[in-house]
């Protein structure tokens, strides 16, 4: 949050925590910014927001209620608003206990988690409104795991009847898609120049 509001975005952060968000808003920089609230159930206007930023939050969310998630994100989205997310890859749902990372963070909670595979997420969010302009796999920097990501950008209302033909037939392009998905710059390499290492 703080590089993006670093850089003049105008920024509204949500936890399901009270203890995390108090702690957030204490912050310099943050001073109530992000506000308790269930991304299963996203309490904004629709049409609220040109972006909408899930890092490693999805994760958390059983598959059973993950396109709730995915739909509350297009109605909060302004039209060809953009979703990016970021899961981590693998299979099945888990409850992990976590290692101690720098500073003490997760050490000995175990956490439930919804692993991905690349094809698994772009179907979550192409069946729900989004088209995909790049998606991945990336190494973790600090830990021996890969991320999942995804750019998506909200589907236009007057496009929304052609959605499911398109996504069928993105189904037999993916491949060249993969090597071709942005004309100048990939969106990740953007976000990296504003944020290395994706750390917002």
């Amino acid at each position: 949050m703080l590089v993006f509001l670093a850089n003049n975005y105008r920024t509204i952060g949500v936890d399901l925590s009270e203890e995390a968000v108090t702690l957030t808003n204490k912050r310099e920089g943050l001073e109530g910014k992000v506000r308790v609230m269930d991304i299963r159930n996203l309490d904004f206007p629709e049409g609220s927001f040109n972006a909408v930023w899930d890092n490693a939050s999805l994760l958390h969310i059983p598959e059973k209620e993950a396109q709730r998630v995915i739909r509350g994100y297009n109605r909060v989205l302004a039209e060809e608003g953009i979703l990016f997310v970021r899961v981590k890859e693998g299979e099945g749902e888990v409850y992990v206990e976590e290692k101690v990372l720098k500073g003490g963070a997760y050490g000995g909670e175990k956490r439930f988690f919804k692993f991905y595979n690349l094809d698994e997420l772009r179907k979550l969010l192409e069946a729900n409104g989004f088209e995909i302009l790049e998606a991945g796999v990336k190494a973790a920097i600090e830990r021996p795991i890969n991320w999942v990501y995804a750019y998506a950008r909200k589907v236009k209302s007057e496009d929304s009847s052609r959605q499911t033909l398109a996504s069928v037939e993105n189904v037999e392009t993916r491949e060249k898609d993969r090597a071709n998905v942005a004309p100048n710059q990939r969106l990740s390499e953007q976000l990296e120049s504003i944020a290395p290492n994706n750390q917002l």
